[in-house]
C-alpha cells in the first residue's frame, strides 16, 4: 500500500507545481482547508438623488456600510448631519466620501 500512495502524492505535487507557474495557486487535494469567504468592496453613488431618513435608515439596516469604500452623496439636498452620521458609523472601510453641495451637512456630521 505504501508504494501506491507515493506515486499519487508525487503526481499531485507535480500538477500543483505546473499550475503555480501559470499564475494560479491551487490547493492540493489532500488539504481540507476551506477558502476564505469572498468579500467585495465597492462604491455607491447617490449623486443628486432625493435621499431622506428612510433611505439612510434602510442603508444602515441592510448592513452594507462595511462593504462601501467610495460613497458619493454630492448634491443630496435632504442629507443632514444626523443621517450622515448614521451611515458613517457602519462604513468602517470607507476611503472616499463626496458631500459636495450638501447644504445641510456641517462639520459636525463628519
Amino acid at each position: 500500500t505504501g508504494s501506491v500512495t507515493e506515486p499519487t502524492t508525487q503526481t499531485t505535487m507535480t500538477i500543483s507545481k505546473k499550475r503555480r507557474r501559470g499564475g494560479s495557486s491551487p490547493v492540493p487535494p489532500s488539504d481540507n482547508k476551506k477558502p476564505p469567504p469572498f468579500v467585495c468592496h465597492g462604491s455607491l453613488s447617490l449623486h443628486n438623488c432625493s435621499v431622506g431618513a428612510e433611505t439612510m435608515e434602510a442603508m444602515v439596516e441592510s448592513k452594507m456600510g462595511p462593504y462601501v469604500t467610495i460613497l458619493d452623496l454630492s448634491g443630496v439636498n435632504g442629507l443632514t448631519d444626523d443621517l450622515l452620521e448614521q451611515f458613517l458609523a457602519t462604513a468602517t472601510q470607507l476611503e472616499r466620501l463626496s458631500i459636495k453641495n450638501c447644504r445641510r451637512v456641517t462639520g459636525r456630521g463628519l
